[in-house]
């Protein structure tokens, strides 16, 4: 079955024109992201939608910023937007209202001594472990540096052992991500 061919609805010239203005303005990437402290923990009074962190920019170029309820899109809330000045005065005249008793405190630090605590055995178990992987690994490497003397043991595979070895070295000092 062969392509039927078929006259284009608009011309080649004009079709790569519309093509290098798509790629100049770099649609579905990010060119700035912005990070504001409020960012992420800001809730839509309305709707319980999150609001979000929204820049602007005036008729003249300068910047503004807003938190808008993320429903406002689909014209599913109503609420407007606010500008950051407004929800930055409004998050501190609320956390002027806020009082930690001195219970409130010491629960606070007991939990954070708590979760130190838990920080500092941990990696001090950690360490122990590597101490002891460190010191079996060396203990097979003098086995393995007693046989170089040997002739009859093959250097390649000495040197082979002895690459492993460094090896394990090596993953045992890095860092875990986990």
């Amino acid at each position: 079955m062969g392509r039927r061919h078929h006259r284009p609805l608009i011309e080649p010239e004009l079709f790569a024109q519309v093509q290098d203005v798509l790629a100049r303005r770099h649609r579905g990437t990010r060119d700035q992201t912005w990070k504001h402290y409020l960012k992420g923990l800001m809730w839509c009074a309305r709707c319980e939608g999150r609001r979000v962190f929204e820049p602007a920019r005036s008729q003249d170029g300068r910047p503004h910023f807003y938190y808008r309820c993320i429903n406002r899109q689909g014209g599913e809330c109503d609420l407007p937007r606010f500008r950051l000045t407004v929800i930055e005065h409004a998050v501190e005249a609320h956390c002027a209202t806020i009082a930690v008793t001195e219970t409130e405190r010491a629960e606070v630090r007991a939990a954070l001594r708590e979760a130190l605590d838990a920080q500092l055995s941990t990696t001090k178990a950690l360490r122990q472990r590597l101490r002891t992987e460190m010191t079996r690994l060396d203990s097979r490497e003098d086995a393995y540096l007693e046989l170089v003397g040997d002739l009859n043991w093959p250097k390649e595979k000495l040197t082979k052992k002895m690459r492993e070895i460094n090896l394990e070295r090596q993953l045992d000092t890095v860092p875990s991500t986990n």
